[in-house]
């Protein structure tokens, strides 16, 4: 049992696995998919059931199966034990929601969320077959496209108007985002909520960017570079290490292997307003950015829990 404090027993939400000791794959799963069936970033794959990894998740906690990949040892000594990290979003207007809907093969098939507000990220990935998961961001000037599960640049063009009440997929039969009788999930996250949420672009290490809170999980991406390591999409937090100068303790989510706080490990000096960016926080001409709070109101629902 893991103790997050966090309530998916009665309200929906999603979880985001990956061991950070070593290449394991991610997992992501969600309440409104079903308690076992994952999906991983670093791939293209369909759902799969893991029906016996994540057994349970309750008012405060969630529970892992023996077999699960987070929840492994490294050996038989207690002294070296494997460390895993797990990032928990609970859906709530204007942070974070999460919508599965059906292709229908229709142009411009359009489909609800409950935000409230202007998504700033929407994350969409096939259930039913292998597909790129596809990413859209706005950031103030355009908007942008991408696929979570590789290094690539932007540059793609499948999902139409998105508001503050629907996104729309422009495309008729088109694997990513509506293909007929094909099962999808969606992930939105609210583009700027005071205090709780922010996504948007900087463009230059050494550039401070202001939120309007010191940040505790941040996500970025390189829009226009394509290059293994510097391309790839990048997760820090608090939990596991965010510092000022080299350090910074880095996960990929298109990639499979095990978190890194030597090389390439420069990335961001949080403040009480935002963030500086460093060495590795910017390659190319533009970094989009995902930013969550610190020090959220104790009624909006978000936390990070790491272990090890």
């Amino acid at each position: 049992n893991v103790d997050t404090g966090i309530n998916l027993d009665d309200g929906d939400g999603l979880i985001i696995f990956k061991q950070r000791t070593g290449s394991q794959p991610w997992r992501w799963h969600d309440t409104i998919r079903g308690l076992g069936y994952g999906l991983e970033s670093h791939n293209a794959n369909a759902q799969a059931d893991y029906s016996d990894h994540l057994t349970s998740f309750t008012d405060t906690t969630f529970t892992v199966g023996a077999g699960f990949p987070y929840n492994q040892m490294s050996g038989a000594d207690p002294n070296n034990l494997e460390k895993h990290v797990a990032w928990t979003f609970r859906k709530a207007p204007g942070f974070f929601d999460i919508v599965a809907y059906s292709g229908n093969g229709s142009t411009n098939q359009e489909f609800s969320h409950s935000l409230g507000s202007m998504p700033g990220m929407v994350i969409i990935k096939n259930l039913s077959r292998n597909s790129d998961w596809f990413v859209w961001v706005d950031d103030n000037i355009s908007t942008l496209e991408g696929t979570l599960n590789t290094y690539d640049d932007f540059g793609y063009n499948v999902i139409g108007t998105v508001t503050d009440t629907t996104v729309q997929t422009l495309y008729a039969n088109q694997f990513s985002t509506n293909y007929p009788g094909d099962d999808y999930v969606a992930y939105i996250f609210a583009k700027d909520t005071p205090g709780l949420i922010k996504c948007g672009t900087y463009s230059s290490s050494g550039e401070t960017v202001n939120l309007g809170f010191r940040p505790q999980w941040i996500m970025i991406k390189s829009v226009d570079n394509n290059n293994a390591y510097t391309g790839d999409w990048r997760i820090v937090d608090t939990a596991r290490g965010i510092v000022n100068g080299d350090g910074d303790i880095n996960l990929w989510p298109n990639e499979d292997r095990a978190e890194n706080a030597g090389s390439f490990a420069s990335v961001l000096d949080l403040n009480e307003n935002g963030f500086t960016v460093e060495g590795q926080g910017a390659y190319g001409s533009s970094t989009i950015y995902v930013a969550i709070a610190e020090n959220a109101e104790a009624d909006i629902p978000t936390d990070i829990y790491a272990t090890g």
